[in-house]
């Protein structure tokens, strides 16, 4: 059995190579390296916390340090039995770096119900490492899961799942993971989710936690949870319909703008964005923005909404199924302002590769990192996934295809390619003139799309064969795609 051996402390480059994409690296693993999260620290640096893992169970979790020029050190949490996984972090008002991650010690088979603390300063330096096993004895049939929080005053709570999969739990600790108290929040369901928690802007409120399962309903709830432990919940509804796996971020004092699914049992899913105002019972302001692109909606990334100008606030997703020939596995980023007007949208990838993209934050030059993993999946093994991170620039997203240095960057997703009889176009570029072309350059049929994100064209009339896509915006960029009529 092969092991993943990594260095207690070294610096990256080595192990790093370019695939061909401008901006992006990639860390080789023999096995599986899995970036968990994501975040800018109080210097503009970035904090990943990431784990690997092999067919037995050894794991390694890390905290790996990328500077503004993409130097990267990394730090492996060594707690001797080689089991911590799942790292999420924190990073608080003074700096540090708080690395929560489930402690398995039993292996492969078993489950997890204790909490790992590791307090690390801003040059990777080890604080702290403490332990805490859940207070109420169960049968474990699934991981602990908790998210941490820092508010305004300093306080530091956190929320999650226990690994009895049936009730939530809550904890306060200090900035160096000493456990102030715990409660066991009942869901009365029998299935418990949680997608993300949020910080409050006031000192009776401890955090806001986006669930599902609970008060014997499936769906979706924001949770109103106070300093004793006490809480509310509102159902989160849109006219669209039930949202799901929420992800939200504080536009201001007391408006956030969350970020979830329609519908969660689809395939194609849409990633809906709204906003909601957290001081008048999370109240809807406006109306949603929805974003459609089948080859890379499916998983929501950690940390999003992420911006540093409220003008260039980011999201992203990536689909989680395998890849195949209308999907490859790419992953999408797009760019809106606080008004939910979208400002661009683009999928990313290359050819032979499935990309999971875990994590995006912002950086303070408007554009954003991302980081998750890939396969290659024509050449590897199923379990080799290596880490990506990629820096995007906010021209990127917002420019057109033409103007960008990714080979494989595409304004226009044309879907289902091969198609038969209904022609979908997704594309945020404004007033497209569509030409299609047989292959020996004869004008099929034209069309003006209307300024839409998804296009839909009959094309029953059309003879089975091979076509040219031919499309120009407003301001006379073009594009061509090859399309197959099944």
């Amino acid at each position: 059995m092969k092991y993943l051996l990594i260095n207690l402390f070294l610096v990256f480059p080595g192990i790093f190579y370019n695939i061909g994409i401008s901006q992006e690296i990639i860390v080789d693993t023999e096995f599986e390296i899995n970036p968990h999260y994501l975040k800018k620290d109080n210097n503009g640096d970035i904090i990943v916390t990431a784990f690997t893992g092999d067919t037995n169970a050894f794991w390694q979790s890390m905290i790996i340090k990328i500077t503004p020029d993409l130097d990267t050190t990394i730090k492996i949490i060594d707690d001797t039995l080689n089991r911590l996984f799942g790292p999420k972090l924190l990073i608080t008002q003074n700096n540090r770096y708080i690395v929560n991650a489930v402690e398995n010690l039993e292996g492969s088979g078993n489950w997890a119900d204790r909490l790992t603390f590791t307090v690390f300063d801003e040059d990777l330096n080890i604080l702290s490492f403490k332990r805490y096993n859940m207070e109420h004895l169960y049968p474990a049939v699934n991981d602990v899961i908790m998210k941490f929080i820092q508010n305004t005053d300093g306080r530091i709570f956190g929320f999650g799942i226990r690994g009895d999969n049936n009730d939530f739990f809550a904890m306060e600790i200090t900035e160096m993971g000493d456990t102030l108290r715990t409660k066991r929040i009942h869901s009365t369901y029998g299935t418990t989710l949680y997608s993300d928690v949020l910080e409050s802007h006031s000192d009776s409120i401890a955090f806001y936690a986006f669930i599902c399962g609970f008060n014997n309903q499936g769906l979706w709830k924001v949770l109103t949870v106070d300093t004793a432990f006490n809480f509310t919940h509102k159902d989160i509804v849109l006219e669209e319909g039930d949202l799901q796996v929420i992800r939200a971020a504080w536009l201001n004092d007391s408006i956030y703008m969350g970020v979830g699914f329609l519908p969660y049992t689809s395939i194609n899913q849409d990633l809906v964005l709204y906003k909601a105002n957290a001081k008048q019972d999370h109240e809807l302001i406006g109306s949603s923005l929805t974003l459609y692109r089948p080859d890379t909606v499916d998983t929501p990334a950690i940390n999003i909404p992420t911006y540093v100008d409220l003008g260039y606030i980011y999201v992203g997703s990536y689909r989680g199924s395998s890849p195949g020939a209308s999907y490859n596995g790419r992953y999408m980023v797009a760019v809106v302002d606080q008004d939910l007007n979208l400002k661009g949208m683009k999928s990313f990838g290359k050819d032979g590769y499935q990309y999971e993209m875990h994590c995006l934050q912002a950086t303070d030059d408007l554009g954003c990192i991302a980081t998750g993993t890939v396969n290659d999946y024509l050449n590897s093994a199923s379990y080799d996934w290596d880490m990506f991170i990629r820096k995007i620039e906010p021209e990127t997203i917002v420019k057109v295809a033409e103007k960008t240095e990714d080979p494989y960057d595409s304004d226009y997703f044309v879907y289902p390619n091969p198609g038969c009889n209904i022609l979908h176009i997704a594309t945020a570029r404004k007033e497209v003139k569509l030409k299609i072309l047989d292959i020996n350059g004869k004008i099929i049929l034209q069309k003006q799309l209307m300024n839409i994100l998804d296009n839909t064209i009959d094309i029953q009339h059309l003879a089975a064969g091979k076509y040219i896509l031919n499309f120009t915006d407003n301001e006379g960029y073009r594009e061509s795609i090859k399309w197959i009529k099944k």
